[in-house]
């Protein structure tokens, strides 16, 4: 029984060892060649590396831009005026390569200045008009850009012109005041003197009064005398009253408008 298992074994064994002879053997064989192919190549590495050359080989070329166009930034846009290099031409460092129409620059520039010298004359007449003075002076400087620039000159005009409307004005407003006390001051000069022929004329009645007081007392006069003189001097006090209350009302009048 044992017999006719191991028999089959044996010859397997065998033939596996056989076949794996050959493929170990070709392995070794692409290993070293391998090997040998690096060895080699390191070597010339190392030579070429350490060694000398005792000579080269002189070639001429060119260096050219990786591109025939470039950019050109400016730092403000504009019109271009000038062209001063073409395609092709050697430019340096600081060489300058084109001109900008300068129209629109020097309308900037201009308006600027003229706004300037506008603010320049403004303030000066305010500071006039704070200082309470009649003549409007423009500074020397101011006047020298006015006698050659158009537009300030107009703009120094403007300021002279509102300079003596609003001292018209001023002057109308003042003179309108001065009317309205003046108004006042006789109001109140008219109710003094109603006031004092008021009160003249109540001195005679108080005295009257007195007088028709002292006859009732001995019967030599009426009842209804003395009422009516009553009533008169009642009538008079009041319009003293009404009269010194004009009078308070006046003099606030004249303090509001001044």
């Amino acid at each position: 029984m044992s017999d006719v298992i191991k028999s089959p074994a044996g010859p397997l064994w065998i033939d596996l060892a056989e076949e794996s002879l050959p493929q170990a053997s070709l392995r070794r064989v692409a290993l070293l060649s391998v090997l040998i192919t690096l060895i080699g190549l390191g070597g010339v590495l190392l030579w070429a590396s350490l060694a000398s050359v005792d000579s080269a080989v002189p070639a001429s070329g060119v260096v050219v831009a990786s591109g025939k166009r470039k950019t050109v930034t400016l730092l403000e846009g504009g019109i271009l005026h000038e062209l001063l290099v073409h395609e092709g031409d050697q430019v340096r460092a600081g060489q300058v390569l084109l001109r900008l129409d300068d129209v629109q620059v020097r309308a900037a520039r201009d308006q600027a200045k003229v706004q300037y010298w506008s603010a320049t004359a403004k303030t000066t007449r305010l500071a006039a008009e704070a200082a309470d003075q009649r003549t409007l002076a423009f500074p020397a400087q101011l006047r020298d850009v006015a006698a050659t620039d158009p537009a300030v000159d107009a703009a120094m005009a403007a300021e002279t012109k509102q300079f003596e409307v609003r001292w018209n004005a001023l002057d109308s407003s003042v003179r309108v005041q001065d009317r309205k006390v003046a108004q006042q001051q006789a109001q109140i000069a008219s109710i003094q003197a109603q006031t004092a022929s008021i009160q003249t004329r109540l001195g005679f009645i108080e005295e009257e009064l007195k007088g028709v007081n002292f006859l009732m007392s001995r019967g030599l006069s009426t009842k209804s005398r003395q009422l009516e003189l009553m009533r008169t001097q009642a009538e008079m006090r009041g319009q003293i009253g009404q009269l010194n209350a004009q009078h308070v009302q006046a003099m606030q009048t004249i303090g509001q408008i001044q």
